[in-house]
């Protein structure tokens, strides 16, 4: 696997601190708004993570809106801004 050095840490493994359900939603979407910058790499986990799923339903349309969104390529070497 090549790293990919993310820039925002949506801490969506971190149960003991945000709980389950809209706590953890809210701690995911609330990092995500306030810490994403253009060419930000966001760390999540949707394996076993209903709540990251559900949070990106009100983040994808709000990160559409603001930034251009890109897929990794599967080599790992990143596109130039």
């Amino acid at each position: 696997m090549t790293p990919l050095y993310w820039y925002v840490d949506t801490r969506d493994w971190e149960y003991t601190k945000y709980t389950y359900g809209t706590a953890m939603v809210d701690n995911i979407v609330t990092r995500v708004e306030r810490d994403s910058r253009r060419g930000s790499i966001i760390l999540s986990h949707d394996k076993g993570k209903p709540d990251t799923v559900t949070a990106y339903q009100t983040l994808l349309p709000w990160l559409k809106q603001h930034y251009q969104l890109i897929a990794l390529p599967a080599d790992g070497k990143l596109p130039r801004p």
